[in-house]
């Protein structure tokens, strides 16, 4: 686990070591990372680098989703205070690969779409995608 003696500080790691089970007994590598961080009240930045490996998360269907897609919206839920930067080369190729960037403010809470889903269906039906 992350050491305790270190309370602030830059932490780099992979999409590989972000998506670590804890194993028995011990908690996953995403929790062990938002425990360090503060939990909840951490209002430092994320940097998503090479973001688009986050691609593949499928609303409702946790089985479907990639375990990183699955990490990084986990990242992002348990630290809603925490700023995101979303970080790729690579451009979106289909619309629902943008699931994982909750915080583009596009969908949600003072957007005009309730969720991901209604974004989707409503950009899809336009045409755009």
């Amino acid at each position: 686990g992350l050491s305790k003696d270190f309370k602030e500080g830059v932490l780099f790691l992979t999409y590989a070591t972000l998506i670590g089970a804890g194993g028995k007994g011990k908690k996953s590598r995403a929790d062990q990372i938002v425990d360090w961080c503060g939990g909840e009240a951490f209002d430092g930045t994320l940097i998503l680098d090479e973001c688009h490996k986050a691609k593949n998360f499928v609303i409702g269907d946790a089985d479907g989703s990639t375990k990183t897609s699955k990490c990084v919206i986990e990242l992002q839920t348990k630290m809603p205070k925490a700023r995101v930067v979303y970080s790729s080369a690579t451009g979106v190729t289909e619309l629902g690969n943008l699931a994982y960037c909750e915080r583009l403010g596009l969908w949600g809470p003072g957007s005009p779409f309730s969720d991901f889903e209604a974004f989707h269906k409503t950009v899809s039906k336009r045409g755009v995608f």
